[in-house]
């Protein structure tokens, strides 16, 4: 069984990025102790927050930036030695925010969902060609709203009912949420997600490789699977959202009519 960790980086902000990393229960296992091991070495952290990282507070207080950055490496390095592969989902949070926000459905409202959803996407697509297809996956996300995960896993349902058997078969056990207090990986994703939003802002601005936080990008050595989501499909995602009723109101059959128009925005899962 491979376990997914997944996190999400910029909630609110003009670019939103969920990322995780895959590996087998086992291998994550081992993670765990050489990872808490990198934490403590030279300048100890008691966990690692990425805002506090790039802005030296919190843990990061009296560090210097080669210092941080030293540390930052010494994780990535941590990641290459264990994880398969990474997966990434990029979205445009000013267009989101513009296109999709305040609609009739509060899913939409932040692009948490669409992320969750693509980013699971991703890693069936990396697996079944990096590993296998026989290797189910069980995705673990940080704390989110109950209510937000009530629809990640009733989605989830749905692509388990209706996929063709080959991508049912990669669909382990239902997603289910904790923190990185309790499960080192969940540190993994936050470091990926926190690296990645950061680079892509950086190359945006035009912000040199050796200046950005692009540089940590390339310390990755995994393969990364990334989908960056485009105000077209912002737009798609909003023509489908305005026929989506009040989620506590619809009856179970439109519930089923809602979620496979909205499972028709997921075309990288047919016929693989």
């Amino acid at each position: 069984m491979l376990q997914a960790f997944i996190d999400d980086s910029g909630t609110g902000g003009p670019l939103f990025v969920m990322a995780g990393c895959v590996a087998t229960a086992e291998k994550w296992e081992a993670f765990t102790d050489e990872w808490e091991a990198v934490r403590k070495s030279g300048k100890a952290i008691a966990h690692l927050k990425m805002v506090e990282a790039f802005g030296l507070t919190g843990e990061f207080r009296g560090f210097s930036e080669k210092e941080r950055d030293d540390k930052i490496y010494d994780l990535i390095n941590v990641v290459n030695k264990y994880a398969a592969l990474s997966a990434v989902c990029a979205i445009d949070g000013t267009a989101y925010q513009k296109l999709l926000a305040g609609g009739p459905a509060k899913t939409l409202d932040t692009p948490y969902f669409h992320a969750c959803m693509t980013i699971m996407m991703q890693f069936v697509v990396g697996v079944r060609r990096n590993i296998g297809p026989a290797n189910p996956i069980d995705f673990i996300f940080d704390r989110m709203h109950p209510s937000l995960l009530q629809e990640i896993v009733q989605m989830w349902w749905l692509w388990k009912n209706t996929m063709p058997p080959g991508i049912r078969e990669m669909l382990g056990n239902h997603p289910r949420m904790d923190d990185g207090e309790n499960l080192l990986p969940l540190e993994a994703a936050e470091l990926a997600a926190g690296c990645l939003r950061r680079a892509l802002a950086d190359l945006h601005r035009g912000v040199s490789i050796p200046e950005s936080k692009a540089k940590f990008i390339e310390a990755f050595k995994i393969p990364i699977f990334s989908k960056q989501i485009t105000p077209a499909e912002l737009a798609q995602l909003r023509q489908v959202g305005q026929t989506f009723g009040p989620t506590d109101r619809e009856e179970s059959h439109e519930r089923k009519k809602r979620q496979e128009k909205f499972f028709n925005l997921y075309p990288d899962f047919r016929g693989r």
